[in-house]
């Protein structure tokens, strides 16, 4: 989902939104002194405009929370947007385009935007050939004064790891085991347990260590199905989800399988010996036993 892209994005602005639907976005976050707004080819907007606020362009969200810049974001983007700034003051302003896919994150910078009070600038983002070029016209007279490229960085989030089917089940515990995240950014595996599907649930541990690839999670309800997801985290704080796997404990009556029990495999043969060694110790016994007593030499008459 779009969360391996840019996590901060339903943390901070989306709350409980559900977000498995979506699978790229743009965002444009700016600071002060301009409004931002996006604005797309049927002239809907989306966004602060003139100090008013809209979202009228479907898939399209906009924040402007306290602390953080006016941000606008747009979901699974298939029509060309324009985002459009305009100085409500003079100073400086920076913009930030985040192109986000499953795939690798795309920052497009503009810093330090010198403005005057009712300058106003553009970005048109094509979604065939995206010309990330900020056209600016300093006096509102509808003529392009000046042409700002960004700073362009791209960053990929960090591969996935496989989790397999939980092991080792019991009464209160189950055995997870996932596959080695090789990053040369990898930071950690967060684990998370719920209790309905679908739902990420809580982080009940993290992993610094790349190689540790297996966790007793204990416990657990008897008779209850928990579902587990590992997050691979990088350095900069994005991630990747596993496939969420599911296991049910056992109940309190039930007695766990063999192959769910790892100790049986040394216990059953320690057993095995020492009933045979007892059989053949009580073998020996019995045939010293039965042996015919030896006979006394016999007598020669004199």
């Amino acid at each position: 989902t779009i969360f391996k892209a840019h996590p901060q994005w339903k943390d901070n602005y989306l709350g409980e939104l559900y977000l498995g639907t979506f699978t790229s976005a743009l965002s444009a976050a700016v600071s002060c002194p301009v409004w931002l707004w996006a604005e797309d080819e049927q002239g809907r907007k989306t966004g602060n405009y003139s100090g008013e606020i809209y979202e009228e362009i479907p898939g399209t969200f906009y924040s402007e929370l306290e602390g953080e810049n006016p941000t606008i974001i747009v979901f699974n983007p298939t029509a060309n947007i324009t985002f459009r700034v305009w100085a409500y003051e003079s100073g400086l302003f920076n913009l930030t385009i985040i192109k986000a896919t499953e795939q690798n994150i795309t920052f497009y910078v503009y810093e330090n935007v010198s403005v005057m009070q009712n300058t106003n600038a553009t970005v048109r983002v094509d979604v065939i050939a995206a010309n990330y070029t900020m056209l600016i016209d300093d006096n509102a007279d509808g003529v392009i004064d000046r042409e700002i490229a960004p700073k362009i960085s791209v960053k990929d989030p960090p591969v996935k790891v496989i989790l397999s089917a939980p092991t080792e089940i019991s009464k209160t515990s189950v055995k997870l085991t996932w596959t080695q995240n090789n990053d040369a950014d990898f930071a950690n595996y967060t684990i998370y347990r719920s209790t309905s599907e679908s739902d990420l649930g809580d982080s009940i541990k993290v992993i610094t260590d790349r190689t540790e690839t297996s966790f007793v999670v204990i416990g657990l309800v008897p008779d209850t199905t928990y579902y587990f997801t590992v997050k691979v985290y990088n350095t900069d704080g994005y991630y990747s989800d596993s496939t969420q796997v599911s296991a049910t404990t056992l109940s309190a009556e039930e007695v766990a399988k063999p192959s769910e029990i790892p100790w049986l495999y040394i216990i059953i043969p320690v057993i095995i010996i020492v009933v045979l060694a007892t059989a053949v110790i009580g073998i020996s016994r019995k045939r010293r036993k039965i042996s015919p007593p030896l006979q006394p030499p016999s007598q020669q008459s004199s």
